[in-house]
């Protein structure tokens, strides 16, 4: 009897404890309810008061939740960073003003700072029966400066390496897009960001001219001394890039006047000293400028020249910022009634009612009491997980246009273009793309999906992330309704392909010709997303394709490999020499699609003395073959010149009378035009009709 009610008891204190499990259960989860709905801004002003809380606190994927404008990626994303907020604003006031459109609400917005206060505007729409803000980014622009980094309160930023001086406006012309809100640049005073003009032209904020320091002025004059090394390596009259030059003409040491000079050599007599001043350029970009002092090269063509000075010649220097429990001992009651329990487990009557019982009396035996508080427990847990993480998850992930981007970039990965051309809004790229590289052999699957997310409360706008080793890439797809329903309309990368420079290329492994409708257009290819490795061996550049609105610049990536790589110039020059040694088996006073040539403008052959008719064959031999490399716009430059001369007998056009053709000739290195091919070589072709490319040097 002291057993029975024992149990009895003991279930009425496990169904307590139920009951409680579930109200507390209960009480935990309608308040959360309550505060998601009420943590929701149902006006423009709470809307826009939210966002600058998420901006002051620096949860920049919070503020992006309460606009649908597309979260910027890339380059133009380097300041949307929590570093580049600051922390000496607060914000004072928001209040509603009567919008333009019955849908759309102007928010006044006034901060506070040290150095006094700021009011701007925020663009408040409808949209789906919900408020949102319709452009937040404000855009800055840093003009042309000698600061290579820009920095915005704690965030600095490198503008990129700077290889020539497209490269630098480029880089200076570059905009930035930055949230609202008070920023510091590079250390100045604060200023304020609060107009959200959709269309508004980037606002220019200038950088502080550097003063140089001593270690930077030693810098300087080393690289100065470097620069002048290297340009003696020029054998040609005016060294590309140089701080050294002849007009075309040397005077010699007893005042001879020596022009057309051949076989020039430069050596240094004196080292100029450097110094930098502050300048400006025509459009008002300050500057720094270098300036020399004498100094002096020697050029010595037939003759020893005269010494040109160096005076004021003027390089711009990029400078850069270098910146128990143990278990207690049961009582003697509690032995007791384990005693007992165990006892009356075995009694006869319980062993014949669970055989009478079957299967569910053996159920119903082993979920005891406690077992069924146990499992009650589990499953309120579950059910208080399942709606408390919806409730604190962000708001914009997880729906269909992130799926389907996913499942895009997984079937790309997987090398199933059949499934991921699902996915896609139009199956082929624009006519004059090259389409012929969207092939399976052209994909690589070693690379990796990082996130796939809504970014923004935008419905179409879902921002991925691919990596590939130490190496990133980000955009954004969008999403759209089409006849076949939701598709990805921006599936495509492009490699922007030079075709003046490459024709054909090769993409991890898969190599082919570049299809172009002219012959020296800018071809862009469409690839899918991915990691790639343009051409391969020692001429591999790995990169990352994703859609962006700036086109993959494969001439870009090429350029460090091909202006520094002497293996490739040393291949360079092979073929150089091999199109040449070809040009000259040629009979003709012009051969066809080479560097040189003795064609006159108003006789069959001019061999730079002479006036020629009635040529008979002619025979050309390389007398020099010239040295080349690519400058930084991968443009031939000639280090070396080469030469060629030609010999035979025509009608001389002035006496009509019989005379030896014998000229020297230029290669016209400025004439031709290189083309990288898929393996590595290189062939060679010239822009147009080449006349008479021979003269006589004078001494």
């Amino acid at each position: 009897m002291a057993t029975a009610a024992s149990q009895v008891e003991r279930s009425r204190r496990e169904g307590l404890r139920v009951w409680w499990i579930v109200l507390l259960s209960l009480l935990t989860l309608i308040p959360l309810g309550v505060w998601n709905s009420l943590r929701e801004p149902d006006t423009p002003a709470e809307l826009v008061s939210a966002f600058f809380e998420a901006i002051r606190d620096k949860d920049l994927d919070r503020a992006f939740g309460y606009t649908d404008a597309t979260v910027p990626t890339g380059e133009s994303a380097a300041f949307l960073h929590p570093d580049a907020i600051g922390d000496e604003w607060e914000v004072l006031e928001v209040s509603s003003l009567p919008g333009e459109y019955t849908h759309q609400t102007t928010v006044s917005v006034t901060l506070g700072h040290p150095d006094g206060v700021a009011t701007g505007t925020v663009e408040v729409v409808e949209r789906h029966d919900e408020p949102t803000i319709e452009n937040p980014f404000q855009r800055v622009l840093f003009p042309p400066s000698p600061q290579m980094a820009v920095q915005v309160n704690d965030r600095v930023v490198d503008r990129g390496r700077v290889r020539s001086w497209s490269d630098w406006r480029e880089a200076q012309t570059r905009h930035y897009e930055l949230l609202p809100g008070i920023y510091r640049f590079n250390g100045g005073e604060p200023a304020a960001f609060l107009e959200t003009e959709a269309y508004a032209s980037p606002v220019e904020v200038r950088t502080p001219t550097p003063e140089p320091t001593p270690q930077q002025l030693e810098a300087l004059q080393t690289r100065v001394n470097e620069r002048i090394d290297a340009c003696l390596e020029y054998e040609v009259a005016a060294p590309p890039g140089c701080p050294f030059s002849t007009d075309g003409q040397v005077d010699t040491d007893d005042l001879q006047r020596l022009d057309e000079v051949e076989e020039v050599s430069w050596d240094v007599l004196e080292y100029p000293e450097a110094t930098v001043v502050p300048a400006a350029l025509a459009q008002g970009a300050d500057m720094l400028r270098v300036e020399f002092t004498a100094g002096a090269a020697r050029t010595v063509g037939h003759r020893q020249a005269r010494p040109r000075r160096l005076d004021r010649i003027h390089r711009r220097l990029p400078l850069r910022r270098r910146r128990t429990g143990g278990a207690a001992a049961r009582t003697g009651r509690d032995r007791a009634r384990t005693a007992g329990r165990a006892r009356s487990r075995h009694l006869p009557g319980d062993r014949m009612s669970e055989k009478a019982g079957g299967p569910m009396r053996r159920v119903l035996l082993w979920a005891r009491p406690r077992r069924w508080s146990l499992l009650v427990e589990a499953v309120l847990a579950a059910a208080l997980a399942a709606v408390a993480l919806p409730v604190l998850a962000p708001p914009g992930n997880g729906d269909e246009a992130v799926g389907m981007v996913a499942d895009y970039l997984e079937a790309v990965r997987d090398g199933d273009l059949d499934r991921a051309r699902q996915y896609i809004a139009e199956p082929e790229p624009e006519a004059d793309d090259d389409p012929s590289w969207l092939t399976a052999e052209a994909l690589s699957s070693d690379w990796r999906i990082e996130s796939v997310e809504r970014r923004s409360g935008s419905e179409r706008a879902v921002h991925a992330v691919i990596a590939s080793g130490d190496r990133t890439a980000e955009t954004v797809f969008h999403v759209g309704e089409t006849e076949q329903g939701r598709r990805i309309s921006n599936p495509y990368a492009y490699l922007s392909v030079p075709h003046r420079l490459l024709a054909g290329i090769e993409l991890n492994g898969r190599v082919g010709p570049i299809e172009s409708s002219e012959e020296y257009a800018r071809v862009d290819v469409a690839l899918f997303p991915g990691s790639y490795t343009l051409f391969g061996d020692s001429l591999s550049v790995p990169f990352l394709a994703l859609p962006d609105l700036d086109r993959l610049d494969s001439g870009r990536m090429l350029t460090d490999l091909l202006t520094g790589d002497s293996e490739v110039e040393d291949r360079l020059n092979e073929d150089l020499a091999a199109w040449i040694d070809d040009c000259a088996e040629s009979t003709r006073p012009a051969p066809e699609q080479c560097p040189f040539s003795a064609a006159g403008d108003y006789s069959e052959v001019d061999d730079g003395t002479t006036n020629f008719d009635e040529v008979g064959e002619l025979t050309w031999e390389v007398y020099r073959h010239p040295r080349v490399r690519f400058n930084h716009d991968l443009r031939l430059q000639t280090v070396s010149p080469g030469w060629v001369t030609v010999t035979g007998t025509g009608i001389e056009w002035v006496d009509e009378t019989e005379e030896t053709i014998d000229g020297r000739c230029e290669i016209s290195v400025s004439d031709a035009n290189a083309r990288m091919q898929a393996d590595g070589g290189f062939e060679f072709s010239v822009h147009s009709s080449i006349w008479s490319t021979c003269y006589r040097a004078q001494t």
